[in-house]
């Protein structure tokens, strides 16, 4: 909660013959995460409790399109699919009403045909970490420590898999598909700026932890044999390949692509082009 020096001013900051409006009359802030198990704090950072997992999942329905009019029959196939029971409708409008006692301030509006959850978009950490992946994309590409910052950043409003704690539903069966795509995508392009910026001994735990549970992508896999090359482990990056081609031949019927075949040979020849950092951070450093 923002504080006031008295004046109508926010603490802080100089009143120049204007007043700010009464706290009052501002919006009470809410945060909705969803990047873990489902957590609502009011602007006090206090917890807002919404036991029942059916609640949970009709508004994280509604977060993850805020401000815009969800269908009140899209909500009953998100939250009951193909075989909803007769009484859906009632039972949504129930729903709504519930999450209006418990939410700060008038949040959830009745539109023609639905329902729109009002918030900005820094109140609900997935629409925080897309904001925050796109302006790491948008960076100079010169400034790669600021797209590194801005990606761990992103990474950090991760608290575990999205949705959780609602209730079993096609909603998080879709939503938790997109949203851990969405994490690892993120998190491969974090490894790959950190490649370049020579952060591959700080990287490889992790990158190992993430590789092992995502075998089949190829550009984690690629991150993954860059590194242990890149620590002087050439052995261990090209078992990482061979495994990788065995289970990608067995267990997919494919062959991996192009870009890791000729990364495997680029560390049998030892290809001065993988170290190619190292001459970059050089000139850096001599500039």
């Amino acid at each position: 909660m923002m504080l006031s020096n008295g004046a109508g001013c926010p603490r802080g900051m100089r009143n120049y013959g204007f007043r700010f409006p009464s706290l009052t009359t501002w919006r009470n802030l809410l945060q909705v995460r969803l990047l873990g198990t489902m957590e609502i704090l009011d602007d006090r950072g206090s917890m807002v409790s919404i036991g029942a997992p059916m609640l949970r999942a009709t508004l994280a329905a509604l977060a993850l399109r805020a401000r815009h009019v969800v269908p009140s029959g899209e909500l009953v196939d998100q939250l009951w699919g193909s075989c909803p029971p007769p009484t859906a409708g009632p039972t949504v409008r129930n729903y709504i009403k519930r999450l209006r006692r418990v939410l700060p301030g008038n949040r959830i509006r009745t539109e023609a045909g639905g329902y729109r959850l009002e918030v900005d978009r820094n109140e609900i950490d997935v629409e925080r970490f897309r904001d925050l992946l796109l302006r790491s994309r948008r960076a100079n590409p010169e400034d790669l420590a600021y797209a590194a910052e801005t990606l761990d950043e992103a990474l950090a409003l991760w608290r575990g898999t999205p949705l959780t704690d609602i209730s079993d539903s096609p909603l998080r069966s879709f939503e938790q598909t997109r949203l851990e795509e969405l994490h690892l995508i993120a998190a491969e392009e974090r490894f790959a700026i950190g490649l370049r910026l020579g952060e591959h001994a700080e990287l490889l735990e992790e990158i190992i932890v993430m590789g092992q549970s995502h075998w089949a992508r190829e550009r984690l896999v690629h991150h993954w044999m860059t590194a242990l090359y890149r620590c002087g482990r050439t052995a261990d990056a090209l078992n990482v390949y061979r495994s990788t081609r065995k289970r990608m031949v067995e267990e997919l019927g494919i062959e991996p692509g192009a870009e890791l075949r000729e990364l495997e040979q680029a560390i049998l020849r030892a290809d001065p082009a993988l170290t190619v950092w190292r001459i970059s951070l050089e000139c850096e450093t001599a500039v």
